[in-house]
C-alpha cells in the first residue's frame, strides 16, 4: 500500500506509475527471469533462458522465445507463444490462443474457448473446462497427446480438431486400448486422444475437421469404416 511510485520521463512524453499499470506496455527479459503483467494489455517478452511470464489482468501477449518457459495468461483473452524449448502454457481465464512452438510442450487452455496449437514436437494438450476448444494441427506436428476427458453433469459442446491441409480420405483412425489414434499426415505424425473410448454419457466429444469433410464423434463411433 505504501510502495514508492515513480514518474517515467522521456524526450517525447512522460508516464506515471498508474498509467503504466492501467495502459499496458512492453516488458522484455534478458537471460532467465520472471515477468508479471498488470491490469492493462501488456506484452511480455522472455529472454534466451528459462523464463516465467504471468499476464495477470487484461488481454496480454506473452512470448517465451528461447528456453524452457512457463507462461500463464491469467485473466483476459490472451495470446501465448512458447517459442523454442519445452514450454508449459496455461491460458487461464478467457478465450485464449496458445502456440507451443518448437519443442515438447504442455498446453492448458483452462477456462473459456481456447485455440490450442502445440507446433512441432511431441506435445501434451489439455483443453480445460467444459467450454468448447479448438485444436490445430499441421504436417510435421509430431506425436501429440490430447488429455481432455473430464466428467460433468451437463453435456459439453463438441471440441474441434482441425487438420490443416489434410483430407479425411487420406486419414487413418485406429483404436489402441481405450485411446483413439489419428494419422492425418501419413505415419510421421499422430494425435492420440487418451481414453477416448472409455467414455460416459457426459464425456467431452469432438468434431474432426479436414479440408474435404468433417465427421462428428457420433459418426466415428457408429461407422466402423473410419476405424482401421
Amino acid at each position: 500500500m505504501n510502495t514508492r511510485a515513480f514518474n517515467f520521463i522521456f524526450d517525447d512524453e512522460s508516464i506515471n506509475y498508474q498509467e503504466l499499470i492501467d495502459n499496458g506496455y512492453i516488458f522484455t527479459l534478458h537471460g532467465n527471469g520472471t515477468l508479471n503483467g498488470w491490469k492493462g494489455k501488456d506484452i511480455l517478452n522472455g529472454g534466451d533462458g528459462d523464463d516465467t511470464l504471468y499476464g495477470d489482468k487484461g488481454d496480454d501477449i506473452l512470448n517465451g522465445n528461447d528456453g524452457n518457459d512457463t507462461l500463464n495468461g491469467g485473466e483476459g483473452n490472451d495470446i501465448l507463444n512458447g517459442g523454442d524449448g519445452n514450454d508449459t502454457l496455461n491460458g487461464g481465464e478467457g478465450n485464449d490462443i496458445l502456440n507451443g512452438g518448437a519443442g515438447d510442450d504442455t498446453l492448458w487452455g483452462k477456462e473459456g474457448y481456447d485455440i490450442i496449437n502445440g507446433g512441432p514436437g511431441n506435445d501434451t494438450l489439455y483443453g480445460g473446462d467444459w467450454n468448447k476448444d479448438r485444436y490445430i494441427f499441421q504436417r510435421g506436428h509430431g506425436q501429440d497427446l490430447i488429455e481432455d476427458f473430464e466428467f460433468d453433469s451437463a453435456v459439453a459442446s463438441y471440441n474441434e480438431i482441425v487438420f490443416e491441409n489434410a483430407k479425411l480420405a487420406d486419414a487413418v483412425f485406429s483404436r489402441s486400448g481405450n485411446d483413439l489414434v489419428i494419422h492425418a499426415y501419413a505415419n510421421e505424425d499422430s494425435v492420440t486422444l487418451s481414453n477416448y473410448f472409455n467414455y460416459q454419457m457426459n464425456t467431452r466429444a469432438f468434431n474432426f475437421i479436414f479440408v474435404d469433410a468433417t465427421i462428428s464423434h457420433q459418426e466415428l463411433i457408429n461407422n466402423s469404416v473410419y476405424l482401421a
